[in-house]
């Protein structure tokens, strides 16, 4: 009798630490003819679900926490959690949503199974082309959990002229930017602006004149301060300046640095920046986990950045994947770092300078004379001699008496 062929494995994979309900999560299928051994599972699930921290390394069980160690422990129709190299944050379940196939107590009564929220269908313009029909974008809480996503989607396929896409505004109403995913209508008309300050009214798409109401060009947008009763400053001086820093690979002498701009709109966590570093800069240990701020200043001359608020302006940086700090092969760039007065000078700190301080010796014979003292400027008077005493003179001898 032939033996029955393995049936596939149906489960569900979510990212780690993002809420969920039991009917979400992305359906993936395991096969034995189709996934051969538990790491081309895991290149897989990096593909597909692409986490923020890096590619998956370990996942776990969402109920129980159990770590999956081999491809034949997970179970059909069962929920799991991928993680990087990141402490895993179990899923709790939201309010009203029960697991899979759990047994229902006879005594309560049955709840309602709240119906998942519609997908909302909008069309995206692309702000000063009067020439563009628009793009048909589906908005679910499923496929975009934050107005980031939504952005980085539109600056793939749309692509303003400006840059990336940065703010959304609705065509009933552009002085005011759409700032969460459920305040987008369905069925609207939306309108995708980069770096401009607003709508661009002479060159509006020909489908939105009729819809956009009448307004001030370049008056979109709601602005720092608007509605709290505050002034408007004038344009130019309420943009906050990003910050340039330099960044280098850790362990290759020769690397040149590679140069980012934080901002807070770019960048809203540190994972994000470490994530945009990896991709950019590829370093041979694998992703970018952590970024040591270089100074000469430091007594260990390295010291690791964990908040975005401690990076400087023009400062310079090495990032490491999770391998320590390669003092020996620290970059030629780094050497020639002097914040106090520039970089490249003539006389420039080095890293042997901090460990060796010249000494009295060295400066003699480097050509440079010693600031004169006080008593080397003002020679000593010689002691005068003493006068030397004259030897007394002997009494003579009294004559003896007859």
């Amino acid at each position: 009798m032939a033996a029955e062929p393995e049936r596939a494995k149906v489960i569900y994979v979510h990212r780690n630490g993002e809420p969920y309900e039991e009917r979400y999560g992305m359906r993936m299928v395991v096969h034995p003819r189709k996934t051969k051994n538990y790491e081309q599972l895991k290149n897989e699930m990096t593909a597909r679900v692409r986490l923020n921290t890096g590619a998956v390394r370990a996942v776990f069980h969402a109920h129980t926490g159990a770590e999956v160690e081999a491809l034949d422990q997970f179970e059909h129709d069962q929920h799991y959690v991928c993680c990087a190299t990141e402490r895993v944050r179990l899923i709790s379940l939201a309010k009203g949503a029960t697991p899979r196939k759990s047994p229902r107590p006879k005594t309560a009564l049955a709840q309602p199974t709240p119906s998942p929220e519609k997908a909302k269908v909008i069309t995206v313009y692309r702000n000063g082309d009067r020439h563009h029909d628009g793009k048909k974008y589906i908005i679910s809480k499923k496929r975009y959990q934050t107005m980031d996503q939504l952005f980085e989607d539109l600056s793939a396929n749309v692509s303003v002229n400006t840059g990336a896409v940065r703010r959304l505004v609705s065509a009933t109403d552009i002085k005011t930017d759409v700032e969460n995913i459920g305040d987008i209508e369905d069925k609207g008309s939306y309108i995708c602006l980069g770096g401009e300050r607003g709508v661009d009214m002479k060159n509006l798409p020909e489908k939105l004149r009729k819809v956009v109401k009448a307004g001030t060009p370049g008056s979109a947008g709601k602005r720092p301060g608007s509605g709290s009763g505050k002034k408007m400053q004038k344009f130019g001086t309420q943009t906050d300046k990003g910050k340039v820093i330099w960044v280098y690979v850790n362990g290759d002498k020769h690397h040149k640095g590679t140069k980012f701009v934080i901002h807070h709109k770019k960048f809203k966590t540190m994972d994000q920046l470490k994530l945009t570093m990896s991709n950019k800069m590829g370093l041979p240990t694998g992703p970018v986990l952590k970024v040591l701020h270089y100074s000469p200043e430091l007594p260990a001359l390295v010291e690791e950045v964990k908040a975005l608020e401690r990076f400087q302006d023009e400062h310079h940086y090495i990032a490491c994947g999770a391998e320590k700090f390669n003092k020996p092969a620290m970059p030629n760039k780094l050497k020639e770092v002097q914040y106090g007065g520039g970089e490249g000078a003539e006389g420039a700190a080095t890293d042997d300078d901090f460990l060796n301080p010249p000494s009295s010796t060295s400066a003699a014979t480097s050509g440079l004379a010693a600031p004169p003292t006080a008593a080397a400027d003002v020679p000593e008077p010689e002691p005068e001699a003493a006068p030397e005493p004259e030897p007394e003179a002997a009494p003579e001898p009294e004559p003896e008496a007859a």
